[in-house]
């Protein structure tokens, strides 16, 4: 357990844009105690809990990291996901990923060949301009229409990350991926 972590006081009361300095105390001090968490039930995530200086996420420097809350909560995910259901996904689907922070995770420890990611606007935008600049040399199929399956068979077999609609969902062969994530979206659907 380490309680005692040594962190600069000026990343303690680092303050966030949008919070004011008490929320932003204490923000710093749960991300903290998250990372703390992380490193004592999942110590094999730790080296992937460094967030990305794309985007605007808050964050602060932990062991020369800096590490945003989001990223904690993906490594959780991850975890619960992966780890804790003994699972090795080969194909994934993401359903309401938003800006793709847990499929940056899943794809920060290259888990599975192919993660797609199902969305509607703007969030599949902001999760493909983001994931596309995190990941420049992955192989992308991006979002495009198209409404037969076999117009864009082999763009979409060969890519690592891919991107669409849910009215695309349809297009895809049966039992196309082994594992389907929907973190935090279902209540937002309608029946």
């Amino acid at each position: 357990n380490n309680l005692n972590r040594h962190i600069a006081i000026n990343q303690l009361t680092k303050k966030h844009d949008f919070f004011d300095i008490e929320q932003s105390i204490l923000f710093n001090a749960m991300t903290v105690l998250l990372y703390n968490y992380i490193e004592n039930t999942h110590p094999e995530l730790i080296e992937f809990c460094e967030e990305s200086t794309i985007g605007n996420a808050p964050a602060i420097n932990i062991d020369g990291k800096l590490v945003s809350q989001d990223v904690l909560n993906s490594a959780i995910e991850y975890a619960s996901i992966v780890e804790g259901r003994k699972l090795h996904p080969d194909s994934i689907l993401e359903i309401g990923a938003g800006s793709g922070r847990t499929s940056e995770f899943f794809l920060k420890k290259k888990q599975g060949k192919q993660y797609i990611i199902c969305d509607i606007v703007p969030a599949l935008f902001i999760s493909q301009k983001y994931l596309s600049t995190v990941f420049p040399d992955r192989k992308i199929f991006m979002f495009r229409e198209f409404n037969n399956f076999d117009d864009v068979v082999d763009e979409f077999s060969e890519c690592e990350i891919g991107f669409i609609m849910p009215h695309q969902l349809s297009c895809l062969p049966d039992k196309y991926f082994d594992t389907c994530l929907a973190i935090d979206c279902l209540h937002e659907m309608k029946s």
